[in-house]
């Protein structure tokens, strides 16, 4: 997910002549201001790093008691150095830039997107994957500038997909990823069983609408989620149960049909229901009637059972 692309430039030193214009001296003692010291007559010094800094020459006499000391500040002001590191973030098109530049007070981002930023450091999230570049212009007080630029490759994100196949009035289910850009794959069932093969044959102990997730992965690590409900209908026997309250006048239907989906109940007397377990009372008592349970119906996978 994260790729560092570095783009560096080595500092370039300073080089100061200092010419002595001392008279009646044979000996001298500078310092320049930096911790380092010279002691010949015209120093040629070498400054790290900009900045101002104070130059102190001691001239000694002849006999090396009488001393006279100039005191000079010398403003070391180099060209910057730009240099800056990008980190790509592939999953969300995010490209962030650290600044290593050198000598420089503004700087000014561009990227290849037509956005622009003045901070210090540069975040950036484009809109699509592809070759995308990063500029930098590192500039200091007195107007020196330099430029830096890095190129780097944004990968296509993973689109996850799915089909999947179901012989009529069959448990067993077929799935296949049609995911691209991706090269791992979770499959959430629905039933609580899951698999990572990018092609699955499962056999459902349930019926009805069942939500089945692919999670599908990149090569970077990146996710995205496709999702679809899938109805199956199975073939189930039709059975049930019956219960007579007889002080409430009331017959209690329990259903005993396994994994059936739709129930159609025609009680003999002109009257019917669809639930799943009815409770019903019968319009004359103490008569027989028969019962008729039909599930699935008007589906290939149609059963029915009677019972008086």
């Amino acid at each position: 997910r994260y790729v560092s692309v570095p783009f560096l430039k080595l500092p370039v030193p300073f080089l100061v002549h200092f010419h002595n214009l001392s008279l009646n001296s044979p000996s001298f003692s500078w310092s320049f201001g930096d911790n380092t010291a010279a002691f010949n007559r015209d120093p040629i010094h070498l400054f790290l790093h900009s900045g101002a800094y104070t130059v102190t020459m001691q001239a000694l006499g002849a006999n090396l008691t009488c001393t006279d000391f100039s005191t000079q500040v010398v403003y070391v002001n180099r060209k910057p150095e730009a240099a800056f590191e990008i980190t790509l973030d592939t999953c969300f098109y995010l490209v962030s830039s650290s600044n290593r530049s050198v000598d420089a007070t503004k700087y000014h981002w561009s990227f290849s997107d037509g956005f622009a930023t003045d901070s210090t450091e540069a975040m950036h999230a484009f809109n699509s994957d592809g070759f995308v570049s990063v500029n930098l212009i590192a500039e200091n007080d007195s107007g020196c500038s330099d430029t830096a630029n890095a190129m780097a490759l944004i990968p296509p994100k993973p689109v996850s997909d799915f089909t999947w196949a179901h012989t009529d009035c069959d448990s067993l289910v077929t799935f296949r990823q049609q995911s691209s850009n991706t090269v791992a794959y979770n499959w959430l069932l629905g039933d609580g069983d899951t698999s990572q093969d990018p092609e699955v044959e499962h056999i459902y102990h349930i019926a009805g609408n069942v939500p089945v997730t692919l999670v599908s992965t990149s090569s970077f690590g990146c996710r995205d989620t496709a999702g679809k409900n899938i109805n199956i209908i199975v073939r189930t026997p039709a059975d049930f149960e019956m219960f007579l309250d007889s002080c409430a006048g009331q017959v209690y239907f329990s259903n005993k049909s396994p994994i059936a989906v739709y129930y159609d109940w025609n009680f003999g007397d002109q009257g019917s229901s669809t639930e799943k377990n009815p409770v019903y009372t019968f319009s004359q008592n103490g008569k027989e009637y028969m019962i008729t349970l039909t599930v699935n119906k008007e589906t290939n996978c149609q059963e029915y059972i009677q019972k008086p």
